[in-house]
């Protein structure tokens, strides 16, 4: 089989998808008058952080190794420079009553703590630097108050520092750590030479995307696409678990490197089949799951960047997005085959991206325990810099022990191959089980790599053990409110029954499931469920009671004056703040 020199057929399909894309509207600066909505992913992400106000799931950490002679001073005009250049860093999500309301602060002072570890010994100064670290990915931010980002700076000698970021992801995704590091590395040159900021002014801010996406997305089109990809019933993804359990995201992760040969061999072999990489890996990962399960009908999540247009590869912001890629593995396929239909699955999602996975499974009613089983990810957002002037960056792999999926398997490029990461939920998994399953994901890339031709059957089966989960003593609903509310939890957590005194987290519920639940209720009550207070009533009979209380109950909606004046309070507020620190001594 030779290798491909021209673009397959594959990349064209993504070529003129992306063309199809660029089609919609320049993005153009909205009215900064009025108030400014969030966009749809910011939407959903507040409403769960209603829901457990001091969680820190969606906190997004990174960390540094800074080698050089490092001016701090410099070093932290530079952070404060980024966050003037992007709103997104000075923006507050105060709430009002069942919604959310954003303002941009002017301007926000930044502080850069500087921690010295010189006295620790080597050894003592990684442990510090892994517990700092953990530390601050632990602390909670509040979403009523900017910045949602705070940096740490670690000194282990005059030449050796770590740089500590935290960010929240209403503000932020992975793309935004390239864009945060590159304009950190040429803001730190320009003010190091004392010269002015040579990065372009941005055209637009995340609020004018925000705005953009409310008023141009065409969310027919895109849930009538989704509708008949996600048609019929949608079997749960079978996992090789140890054990059931109903805990929070606790997780642990493993690594596996594939050797330069395989990822040459992948390379090829991508070419060869007029395919993407990241199709063959994640065919190869349905693969390796069908080995264990035969479950024939396959679906996951898979997130994207969410930045086609061009003018928000430059931002500081959430863009991305998780797509539910579904695969059809009947009829005995050879790997060759699955890959055109993993292929054709994956254009297609891609061009209907735009909306957000949560505002998708609440129109389509897909159960919540579906859309947090599994994730794969091939990581190809774009490098960071190498150097901030005569500065080496090096960023620093530190644990977050946070899973927000069961199973989470990603990889990314390394000097010496492809590695493989396992992020898994502990209660779930041994940490034998996870080990041995990227052993065998290596496996097969090597063996369908060698032999596309081989068929579903003739690859070797793998013990798997389905474990049910013991059921409480039924008692059933009575009211037709009760009912009603045990209705709409068997639909979000495709549970055939369900009790009046059934705890909801303790029959697989979740943050993400109550999002759901409030909003069938709402949509079969025809009013408005505070979500915050649905969260509180753990069982069908709690909830049922504080729904027939609260039947009258006023509501709360936004107020532009309101906000107005909380703006300016606000920022009257940080001007004294900056005005105080400008009167200190030196």
């Amino acid at each position: 089989m030779s290798t491909q020199t021209t673009p397959s057929s594959f990349w064209k399909a993504v070529r003129n998808n992306v063309k199809l894309q660029r089609k919609t509207p320049a993005i153009s600066p909205a009215n900064r008058s009025q108030i400014l909505p969030l966009s749809l992913g910011q939407q959903r992400l507040w409403q769960l952080e209603q829901l457990q106000v001091h969680n820190t799931v969606h906190n997004l950490r990174a960390a540094f190794r800074l080698q050089g002679e490092l001016d701090v001073a410099v070093l932290e005009q530079s952070l404060q420079a980024i966050v003037q250049r992007h709103e997104i860093l000075r923006t507050e999500f105060p709430a009002r009553g069942t919604q959310a309301s954003q303002f941009i602060l002017p301007e926000l002072p930044l502080s850069l703590p500087l921690i010295s570890l010189e006295h620790l010994s080597p050894a003592e100064q990684e442990q510090a630097v892994i517990d700092y670290a953990q530390a601050e990915n632990q602390a909670p931010f509040s979403l009523e108050y900017a910045p949602l980002l705070r940096v740490k700076l670690l000194r282990l000698s005059a030449t050796e520092h770590v740089l500590l970021r935290t960010t929240h992801h209403m503000v932020y995704d992975m793309w935004s750590d390239s864009v945060f590091m590159r304009e950190l590395a040429v803001l730190y040159r320009d003010f190091l030479l004392d010269q002015p900021c040579s990065l372009p002014a941005l055209a637009i801010q995340y609020a004018d995307f925000a705005a953009f996406q409310q008023q141009h997305l065409d969310t027919q089109t895109l849930l009538a696409y989704w509708q008949q990809q996600l048609a019929g019933h949608l079997p749960p993804l079978q996992l090789p678990i140890d054990r059931t359990a109903h805990s929070g995201y606790q997780g642990e992760t493993e690594y596996y490197l594939l050797s330069p040969e395989l990822t040459q061999k992948l390379t090829q072999f991508s070419l060869q089949q007029g395919t993407s990489l990241f199709v063959v890996l994640l065919g190869a990962f349905k693969v390796l799951l069908y080995q264990y399960t035969q479950q024939e009908d396959m679906l996951l999540c898979s997130p994207v960047a969410g930045r086609y247009q061009v003018e928000t590869k430059k931002l500081i912001g959430f863009f991305n997005n998780l797509l539910l890629l579904r695969t059809d593995l009947s009829n005995d396929p050879s790997f060759s085959e699955l890959l055109v239909r993993i292929g054709q699955v994956t254009l297609d999602a891609t061009t209907h991206q735009d909306l957000p996975l949560q505002a998708l499974s609440d129109s389509l009613n897909i159960p919540a325990n579906l859309l947090s089983r599994a994730m794969f990810t091939l990581q190809n957002v774009p490098s960071l810099p190498q150097k901030m002037a005569d500065v080496a960056i090096t960023r620093l792999d530190i644990e977050e022990g946070i899973a927000n999926f069961d199973l989470s398997l990603s990889v990314r490029e390394k000097d010496d191959g492809l590695i493989t990461i396992a992020r898994y939920k502990a209660e779930l998994f041994d940490r034998s089980t996870i080990q041995q399953l990227l052993s065998r994901f290596a496996a097969v890339l090597a063996q369908l790599v060698d032999e596309p031709q081989t068929r579903l059957s003739q690859l070797p089966r793998y013990d798997y053990q389905q474990i049910a989960i013991a059921q409480a003593t039924y008692i059933a609903p009575v009211t037709e409110l009760e009912k009603t509310v045990a209705e709409v939890w068997q639909d979000v957590l495709q549970t055939q029954q369900i009790g009046l005194y059934d705890d909801f987290f303790s029959v697989g519920g979740s943050s993400l499931a109550m999002l759901q639940v409030s909003t069938q209720l709402e949509q079969r009550l025809k009013r408005s469920c505070a979500i915050v207070e649905l969260f509180k009533q753990a069982t069908v009979s709690a909830m049922a009671n504080y729904l027939a209380n609260s039947e009258h109950a006023p509501e709360t909606s936004l107020d532009i004056d309101d906000v107005k004046q909380r703006a300016n309070r606000r920022r009257n507020a940080l001007s004294q703040q900056k005005h105080l620190k400008s009167r200190r001594p030196l």
